[in-house]
């Protein structure tokens, strides 16, 4: 088991620490978006949320992959200590309403063929997915 450096591990919780960045990951573990979708999903700047993306990137909790005009963002944690605590924070915040109702604007931006959603398929390989029932959360 390989350990991790004590900045690696400060980058990680830095990462967890901010509510949209939880928000950010919570609507990753359903499947890899784009910014345009998160943007829409949380109702933020997308300047603001790139912001976001950037840093979860750094900490090694997500990665990104160019898919035609789009940059694809999913769930890649670069370590299994990273892997650990990211499948335990999804598991604790799916119990929080406001989780919930973010899952639910998600399906319903799906439902409404809002953002080219076929554009993501296909990288289910790439990234980890942990995909949460938005009904059974409310």
């Amino acid at each position: 088991m390989a350990f991790l450096m004590l900045n690696d591990l400060n980058k990680i919780f830095k990462a967890l620490y901010d509510p949209t960045r939880l928000k950010i990951i919570a609507l990753l573990s359903q499947q890899p978006l784009c910014v345009c979708v998160i943007t829409e999903a949380l109702g933020l700047a997308q300047p603001t949320i790139s912001r976001h993306l950037s840093l979860l990137e750094q900490s090694g909790i997500i990665a990104k992959k160019r898919r035609g005009k789009l940059i694809i963002y999913g769930l890649k944690p670069s370590n299994d200590f990273c892997s650990s605590i990211i499948k335990m924070t999804i598991e604790h915040i799916t119990n929080d309403r406001e989780v919930a109702l973010l899952l639910k604007r998600l399906y319903d931006l799906k439902v409404k063929a809002a953002f080219p959603f076929e554009e993501f398929n296909g990288l289910d390989d790439a990234f980890l997915t942990l995909t949460l029932n938005p009904n059974s959360l409310t």
